[in-house]
């Protein structure tokens, strides 16, 4: 679905582009359009597909497609250096998930100096002069998600939502949205906290809610990478609980048979009597059902 956006937002420029730019339609590949994204699509799912429809897209419009992204979303002096890079060597046209609402700024104010066109995709900016901005209503899919976790548990138990850059209008817009929709239905927010869209950070945050408030049902993650992250550290811990478990059974059926066999001493019954192994087998079987 996004690589089909992205699709319509590199059309949509290059139309812009032919109205603004005498003669672009005889020379597109004399054109250079920037895809400065928010994350490395190597990383993340998500950004993987906004730049494999990008690059789809370009190829068949014949025209130049740079894609750029920072080290991670929380890097916003790496983007705008990117992206000041691109405006000295006169790129067409810039089409950027801002980093930040505002910290760009700036360096948009360059981007249009130069009369260089920005639009704003996937995540929008408070820069008036934007081009336009193409993107999904965030807070619409954060009270889905929302409402998702009201259903699955009925609107009532514990939850927590692990956040983002909370500067980045996306991710805020997420947050604000599922929060509502949990309050709405009865759901109770017992924690939130930052994993800044990094998945080992995302896997940290999960642990810390695991340990302080064991009671919760379920996580909203305002992005894939933190939910990834959330996944795996679920998943180790219900690995855990299994192998602890098992040596809790393990330690328990040891410990019956040493009170079996004092019992035995006891009465000076054989280890092999019928009564010995009738006790063990239906000690072991409640041990088994505990």
């Amino acid at each position: 679905m996004m690589a089909r956006r992205i699709t319509g937002i590199v059309t949509a420029l290059l139309v812009v582009l032919a109205l603004l730019t005498p003669g672009i339609s005889e020379g597109a590949a004399k054109y250079t359009i920037l895809l400065s994204m928010k994350g490395p699509g190597s990383g993340n799912p998500f950004w993987a597909a906004v730049e494999r429809g990008a690059r789809d897209t370009a190829k068949a419009m014949g025209v130049n497609l740079v894609v750029l992204a920072p080290p991670a979303e929380t890097d916003v002096q790496a983007q705008i250096a990117q992206i000041e890079d691109q405006i000295a060597k006169r790129v067409n046209a810039i089409v950027v998930a801002p980093t930040d609402v505002s910290a760009l700024n700036t360096t948009f104010d360059k981007a249009r100096a130069q009369k260089i066109p920005v639009l704003f995709v996937d995540t929008d900016g408070t820069w008036r002069s934007k081009l336009t901005f193409i993107g999904t209503d965030n807070r619409a899919g954060g009270v889905m998600g929302g409402q998702f976790l009201c259903g699955a548990f009925k609107g009532k138990g514990d939850v927590a939502i692990i956040t983002g850059v909370m500067t980045t209008q996306s991710i805020r817009s997420r947050v604000e949205g599922a929060r509502a929709a949990m309050a709405k239905c009865g759901l109770h927010v017992v924690a939130e906290l930052p994993a800044n869209s990094d998945r080992a950070l995302g896997h940290q945050a999960m642990e810390d809610i695991l340990t302080s408030k064991p009671a919760v049902k379920g996580i909203f993650a305002a992005n894939d990478l933190m939910a990834l992250g959330a996944a795996e550290a679920v998943k180790a811990d219900l690995a855990l609980r299994a192998v602890a478990d098992a040596e809790e059974i393990e330690a328990t059926e040891e410990d019956l048979d040493n009170q079996i066999a004092q019992l035995a001493e006891r009465s000076k019954a054989k280890p092999d009597s019928t009564d010995h192994q009738t006790l063990v087998g239906e000690s072991r079987e409640h041990v088994r059902a505990q």
